[in-house]
């Protein structure tokens, strides 16, 4: 009576395992890559007239508030408080491209002025900020007495503080690099890994 063989089964490679996981880490990786992007597409604020944080001496007639991408003018909003804590709801708002821009009142008290805004950024996403600065109007000269030599005065600057642009260029510039970094770091895990990947593959074949 003939006897009956067990069916062979195809030898299992030790290495299946770590291909297998080399390859779920790639699509990880890639899946982080792409949807890197899109966390940092979302509007932000470069510049804006008057600075964040200064004292401006002359008030500007209109404010600007510029950003990094074009704004859905469907969606923009502008909200000025006064120093008394009065808020102007009424502030008009226009949008040319990535710039907002609208008179600012007349009757302004001094003191602390805030702009509050809210866009719309190009993937949809509301974004909401606020630029703040202090109104400190020129007193008027006072009338010298009749005789009386005027000491020369010091010339008043419009914003004191112009410096402030600064920052708020430095941060959407570091931002910037930030991505690249990331995505230069990504790049070369992907590499990384398929050669590592490739090494495996071959060691599987010559062990065959």
């Amino acid at each position: 009576m003939p006897s009956q063989t067990a069916p062979r089964h195809g030898r299992r490679s030790p290495l299946a395992f770590p291909c297998a996981l080399v390859s779920v880490m790639l699509l990880i990786l890639g899946l982080g890559l792409v949807g890197a992007p899109s966390a940092g597409a979302h509007a932000a604020l470069r510049t804006s007239n008057p600075v964040d944080g200064s004292v401006v001496v002359n008030l500007p007639p209109n404010y600007e508030l510029v950003f990094n991408e074009t704004i859905d003018p469907n969606f923009a909003q502008i909200v000025i408080e006064d120093s008394a804590g009065q808020s102007r709801s009424d502030a008009e708002v226009s949008v040319r491209g990535t710039a907002l821009h609208g008179p600012l009142p007349r009757d302004l008290p001094a003191g602390e002025t805030t702009i509050r805004y809210r866009v719309v950024s190009a993937d949809g996403h509301p974004v909401g900020g606020e630029v703040r600065f202090e109104f400190r109007p020129a007193q008027p000269p006072a009338t010298p007495a009749p005789g009386a030599t005027q000491a020369p005065g010091t010339a008043a600057t419009d914003q004191a503080a112009p410096d402030q642009a600064a920052p708020q260029a430095d941060a959407v510039a570091s931002d910037g690099i930030s991505n690249v970094t990331m995505l230069a770091l990504g790049g070369l895990g992907i590499l990384v890994f398929a050669a590592i990947a490739l090494l495996l593959l071959r060691a599987d074949r010559r062990g065959r």
